[in-house]
């Protein structure tokens, strides 16, 4: 019996796990999963997510804000205009919501997890909603006190 070359077998585990990432972010498409985690270190940090939603469909972006932060979102979709961008403190305190195609922009007034969600703007009508968000996140440096003796 002939056993399959290593290379043979590598193709084989590396498809089975690029079905299961890309199958996992079908899941955000969807339901409640846990929302795709954006990382942003000190100073200004941007990032572009892409996806599709469809129907009541949300695809939710989740990252840890500062205190004095400030957040952009620039949110193209297609069809034209056919989405929505709100901004949640985990737990559920909405803060703001906007139309596709306006900047998106609120500050981080507390530190903590912060929830950026993407919609339909009509969750009735059947179709998707493809989109291209540019997420700019910047902090603010906090001024230090200086000591004089």
């Amino acid at each position: 019996m002939k056993y399959p070359s290593k290379a043979v077998v590598a193709i084989c585990l590396f498809t089975g796990v690029l079905v299961e990432l890309l199958s996992a972010s079908r899941a955000q498409g969807g339901g409640k999963a846990e929302p795709l985690a954006l990382k942003f270190s000190h100073g200004m940090i941007n990032t572009v997510v892409t996806g599709n939603v469809k129907s009541s469909e949300e695809m939710e972006f989740g990252f840890s804000g500062k205190r004095g932060g400030h957040l952009r979102v620039i949110l193209e979709s297609v069809p034209r205009a056919s989405g929505m961008v709100k901004l949640m403190r985990a737990g559920g305190t909405m803060i703001t919501v906007k139309r596709v195609k306006e900047n998106f922009e609120a500050d981080t007034k507390v530190e903590g997890d912060y929830i950026i969600s993407v919609y339909r703007a009509s969750p009735t009508k059947r179709g998707r909603t493809k989109f291209r968000a540019k997420v700019i996140y910047k902090i603010k440096p906090t001024k230090s006190k200086s000591r004089s003796h």
